[in-house]
């Protein structure tokens, strides 16, 4: 996972030596890969969409290694298949927290997500789901860690 290693690493700018071997007329923006723009030296690449998933899976690499960066949507899938089961659970009841998260278990756009490369719907999902479940609930701690929830679905 390139922008997670990029975290890890504590550099966000990718080199990218072929950029001065173009040919004449060709654009260096021709190398620029979907999700980073040229650096403002237009010597390397940088990263431009969220950096929420990609510096979650920073600790994660940085915790267990290079390959533990792919745990991270997995579980987020999980934690918003539960916090959506305790939602419905204490809004319509029992019955509707477990139809609410099985059928966000079985949509096909859910499963998508988790099954191909990692991207950041589910992590999204997890986080808005948790603040929404936390903001329901009464007192200080849980609207503190309702913002926090928030703050990490904003990030991400």
């Amino acid at each position: 996972m390139r922008p997670a290693d990029l975290w890890a690493n504590g550099t966000l700018t990718l080199p990218q030596p072929l950029l001065d071997d173009l040919p004449p007329g060709v654009a260096q923006e021709a190398l620029v890969p979907l999700g980073y723009r040229l650096n403002a030296d237009r010597s390397g690449l940088v990263p431009v969409y969220a950096p929420g998933l990609p510096m979650l899976m920073a600790v994660f690499e940085r915790i267990g290694g290079r390959h533990a960066v792919y745990y991270v949507v997995p579980i987020l899938a999980g934690v918003a298949i539960w916090v959506t089961y305790l939602l419905g659970r204490s809004l319509i009841g029992e019955r509707g927290g477990s139809l609410a998260a099985f059928f966000l278990a079985t949509s096909p756009a859910f499963m998508l997500q988790l099954l191909y490369p990692p991207m950041s719907d589910i992590a999204a999902t997890a986080w808005w789901t948790l603040t929404l479940l936390l903001v329901w609930r009464a007192g200080p701690v849980s609207a503190f860690a309702a913002g926090l929830a928030a703050c990490a679905a904003i990030l991400t």
